[in-house]
């Protein structure tokens, strides 16, 4: 699955973070990843709970495989993450956001009625959004 403009959205982000904090890069940059794993947690359609709780958070590299964990609100694997995010330092890597299920990528494109197309992409553009408003 290819999430299109994540270049494009990068530098858009680093430019913000630059004129809202230009002294904190990890305060800007927290704020904006809990609000992307919030909103993606929160958008993720529920059968199981499955696919919600298989979002993961990594320091560095990306997560390249799935997990066996059922989270049918999302809160536990928001709380995970948002941990995760608190200890990252944005000034020594990249921190992914990742999930590994195969049939993430149908949900994207819209294989289900609880969430619409481009579900993930709209949550990024949401929340860059609301980056610009700050």
């Amino acid at each position: 699955m290819s999430i299109q403009g994540l270049k494009e959205l990068e530098l858009d982000l680093k430019e913000m973070q630059e004129k809202i904090c230009p002294n904190d890069r990890n305060v800007f940059m927290r704020a904006l990843t809990m609000n992307v794993l919030k909103d993606l947690i929160q958008g993720t359609p529920v059968d199981s709970g499955l696919a919600k709780g298989n979002w993961q958070v990594s320091s560095n590299t990306p997560i390249d495989s799935p997990v066996d964990f059922l989270d049918p609100q999302g809160d536990a694997v928001l709380t995970r993450g948002i941990e995760r995010i608190a200890a990252h330092d944005f000034n020594k890597g990249p921190l992914w956001i990742s999930n590994n299920l195969p049939y993430v990528a149908g949900l994207e494109d819209g294989n289900s009625k609880q969430a619409p197309n481009g579900w993930i992409e709209i949550s990024l553009q949401k929340v860059k959004r609301q980056a610009e408003k700050a």
